[in-house]
């Protein structure tokens, strides 16, 4: 039988679980309006930082270039004051504007630097708020759950809310970039070639994001979770082969906001292009099958002429992401097989980048013979003589950050060349991923010195590609060189050995 001591501490306990409980539902209620609060205060602060510090990135590359334009206008106007062709008072009126200029510059730099922090502080502090908030209602739901469960429906909104704020937080980031690449990962391979390559740049984009703004705010568990995920994103880059993604060089650093903003948008386009591609692929494929007899007839004079078809219509057409160039792709490359047949080393070299349109029972032999040639280039940096042939060149181009523009990057064949040329770096930018800022960024890179070296391959991309290039390189003093066809080792060597020369 219980002692009196112990059944008046058992009503003491019962007693003070129901006033606790009386509060509990009120205090909750008041914990999940903060919650919504502080979650909605949060997001607008996370929206604004992101949308504003893009355009204030962006002012503060703009002062850059003209603090650059300016220090090479004050050495032309030193070389003329020390030629004596300006007048002194000239001379004090070209001063008075370099000071004035560069005040201005100094001003717009610090006024844009002083938003920025701003914009990080708000975000910082609004954070910070939202995570107390949460901490404080989850404690209470827990408790609410153990007390009082049948009052758990009552707070299912504000439950959705506390699961949509983790995201605002790095910890919630880091947690949900692993759960989503440990959930998709197995499915992959279900995915379209381009839509393989845009995903893993969303991951790769985001994991070094949080890496490069995140870092300080996470805790240590937090921060090894994080590492966890980049041997698996390497895996996935390995296994599927996607394309080169330059976020997976450490070296590599850019506006991750943005980095992460476009691949998302190619990953959006992808998967409508994929999407249309699959529903038109069978009517295709039955009337591919019904001109299967056609192929015995087609002329080599008519090949020929639809090879020189299939080259414009490349250059005109930024596949797979134009879906009006992939039909006219699909006829000449019928026409081109029927008069050349499927083991045309220049037929293969040319449709090489274009290999992930190619998903027809028909085109089984063009792949096979494409698989092969893709290896054999990459066995070919291997080979000695191929090193004999580039060994003149090697003076010129080691330890330059070399830039290459045109086709589907391929990381198998970047590394070729970067080791055979024994570059600093080499980057490949694929231009028909439908990225309208890409070849701005591109130009900006090569007249900000960023590159020693430019490499287009001249017959995979439009001749604006070209126009634009070349006045900033000759602006900037960066060596240009044209490929005519292909991106191979010695193509490219010869390529390099015109250009260099002549720049030389």
């Amino acid at each position: 039988m219980p002692k009196p001591i112990d059944r008046l501490a058992e009503m003491v306990r019962q007693a003070e679980a129901k006033t606790r409980a009386q509060k509990l539902g009120s205090e909750t209620e008041y914990a999940a309006d903060a919650l919504e609060e502080a979650e909605l205060k949060a997001r607008e602060a996370d929206t604004l930082h992101r949308e504003r510090r893009v355009l204030l990135q962006r002012v503060l590359t703009d002062v850059s270039e003209e603090e650059q334009q300016l220090r090479e206008l004050t050495r032309k106007v030193a070389v003329l004051m020390g030629t004596a062709t300006l007048s002194p008072a000239d001379s004090t009126v070209f001063t008075s504007q370099i000071e004035e200029t560069k005040q201005e510059i100094e001003i717009r730099r610090r006024t844009t630097k002083d938003e920025i922090e701003k914009l990080n502080r708000d975000v910082i502090d609004t954070r910070r708020n939202l995570e107390n908030a949460m901490e404080h209602y989850l404690a209470l739901r827990r408790e609410l759950d153990r007390l009082l469960p049948h009052l758990a429906a009552d707070f299912v909104e504000s439950d959705k809310i506390a699961r949509a704020a983790e995201i605002l937080t790095p910890g919630g980031q880091v947690r949900a970039l692993g759960r989503e690449v440990e959930d998709a990962a197995p499915h992959f391979a279900q995915l379209d070639g381009r839509e393989r390559l845009a995903q893993l740049t969303i991951w790769i984009g985001r994991f070094r994001r949080l890496q490069a703004y995140e870092a300080e705010n996470l805790t240590e568990e937090e921060t090894t979770a994080l590492q966890r995920v980049f041997p698996k994103l390497v895996s996935i880059s390995k296994q599927y082969e996607p394309g080169y993604i330059e976020a997976f060089r450490q070296s590599f650093n850019t506006d991750w906001d943005v980095y992460v903003g476009e691949a998302e948008e190619q990953l959006k386009e992808a998967t409508e292009t994929a999407g249309l591609r699959r529903e038109t692929d069978q009517p295709r494929r039955r009337d591919h099958g019904g001109r299967g007899d056609d192929r015995q007839r087609v002329s080599r004079s008519d090949a020929d002429h639809a090879f020189e078809d299939l080259k414009a219509i490349l250059i005109h057409y930024d596949l797979p992401e134009d879906e009006e160039g992939i039909e006219p792709f699909y006829e000449a490359l019928d026409i081109i097989l029927a008069g050349r047949g499927e083991t045309d080393t220049e037929v293969l070299e040319l449709i090489s980048p274009y290999r992930d349109l190619l998903t027809g029972a028909e085109y089984r032999g063009v792949r096979k013979y494409l698989d092969a040639l893709r290896q054999d280039d990459e066995e070919e940096p291997l080979d000695t003589s191929i090193q004999d042939q580039v060994r003149d060149l090697v003076d010129r181009t080691r330890g330059k950050r070399a830039l290459l523009i045109g086709g589907t990057a391929r990381e198998d064949m970047r590394r070729t060349l970067e080791h055979a040329f024994e570059f600093e770096s080499l980057d490949w930018e694929s231009l028909g991923t439908n990225r309208p800022n890409l070849l701005d960024s591109i130009e900006q890179r090569v007249r900000s010195r960023s590159v020693d070296l430019v490499i287009i391959l001249k017959a995979l991309v439009g001749h604006t590609v070209t126009a634009r290039m070349r006045p900033a390189c000759e602006h900037s003093e960066v060596p240009l060189v044209l490929v005519d066809k292909g991106y191979g080792p010695s193509n490219v060597a010869d390529a390099l050995r015109k250009g260099l020369v002549r720049a030389g």
